[in-house]
């Protein structure tokens, strides 16, 4: 609010990306996917309420005040040089880390979840797209079209790696309440913009791999 109000009261002519999330569709049934910007929202956790309050800050600022802002909803990026507190790059490091004997299991949390993964290059590709020919107040699901169990992506990840491992499931990494499926529409930034993804999906898992395997190779030495 500070910041368009700002931009608002100084009479800039800007145009703003407000960045929101694809949690704030929340818990949503089978008929409804793949998520399109049409749908109600339905957030299920504190961050995805604030995304959502966020949005709607940005359209009154659209309507009463003329202000330029183009706002997403941006389903889960991925990439090298992410940290591992995410937990696709936290199923890299851990394959990297049991790799090279640093540790004995890879723990993960609810491996049954299904979301929709996009590579953070084609992320800010289509954020550049938005910048340059999005519609004033139109919101835009960045996302990939496409959804994967965790469970899918951390066997294929460990293939690539060469690393034959069962998982071991740790209750502290399960969330109290999760959407079981999160996959969206990218109609319509395509159709608005001309943007798609590009890079394959098993590129993305490869490049985090190599990413972890060079910064523990670093950590350790360059052993």
């Amino acid at each position: 609010m500070n910041l368009v109000e700002s931009v608002r009261l100084l009479g800039l002519k800007c145009r703003i990306l407000s960045v929101g999330s694809s949690e704030e569709y929340g818990i949503v049934a089978a008929e409804n996917l793949p998520l399109t910007e049409e749908l109600a929202f339905n957030p299920v956790s504190p961050y995805a309420v604030a995304r959502m309050a966020q949005e709607l800050l940005n359209k009154v600022y659209v309507q009463g005040y003329g202000l330029d802002i183009i706002m997403t909803r941006s389903f889960n990026h991925i990439g090298p040089n992410q940290k591992g507190n995410f937990v696709i790059s936290s199923f890299a490091k851990q394959i990297i880390q049991y790799k090279r004997g640093l540790i004995n299991t890879i723990e993960v949390g609810n491996v049954h979840i299904i979301r929709d993964f996009l590579d953070v290059r084609d992320v800010v590709k289509a954020y550049t797209a938005l910048m340059a020919s999005g519609t004033k107040g139109e919101v835009y699901n960045i996302c990939s079209n496409q959804g994967y169990s965790l469970e899918e992506v951390i066997t294929k990840m460990m293939q690539l790696a060469g690393v034959a491992h069962s998982y071991t499931s740790s209750a502290k990494l399960i969330r109290p309440v999760d959407n079981p499926v999160i996959v969206g529409s990218n109609a319509k930034i395509k159709a608005h913009c001309g943007w798609q993804p590009v890079i394959p999906f098993a590129q993305t898992l490869q490049d985090m791999l190599n990413y972890w395997d060079a910064q523990l190779g670093v950590a350790a030495g360059g052993n």
